[in-house]
C-alpha cells in the first residue's frame, strides 16, 4: 500500500519540477510561441545586477528572520523552563 502513495507523491513533485525545468530552458514572449533557447537564459541571469541584488536582499532577509526566530524560541524556552506547572 505504500508504493501506490509514493507514486502519488513522485508524480505532484516530480512532474512540476520537470516542466519547470524545461520552461526555464525556453525564450518566450507574449504574442509569439515559446522556441528553445537552452542555456542562454541562466547565462542572462549570471550577468543581471538586479538578479545578484535581489539574492543579497533574501538572504540577508533569511538571516533576519533566522535570528529573531532563534531569539523568540530561546525567549520562550526560558520562560517556560522558569513556570513551575500546578504550583502555587
Amino acid at each position: 500500500m505504500l508504493l501506490p502513495g509514493l507514486g502519488f507523491v513522485a508524480l505532484m513533485i516530480g512532474f512540476p519540477l520537470a516542466d519547470t525545468l524545461w520552461l526555464s530552458l525556453q525564450h518566450f514572449s507574449f504574442g509569439s510561441s515559446p522556441r528553445f533557447a537552452g542555456l542562454a537564459n541562466y547565462g542572462q541571469l549570471l550577468h543581471d545586477a538586479k538578479f545578484w541584488q535581489g539574492l543579497r536582499v533574501t538572504f540577508a532577509l533569511y538571516l533576519l528572520s533566522l535570528a529573531m526566530q532563534l531569539m523568540a524560541g530561546l525567549y520562550l524556552a526560558l520562560l517556560l523552563h522558569r513556570t513551575r506547572v500546578m504550583q502555587g
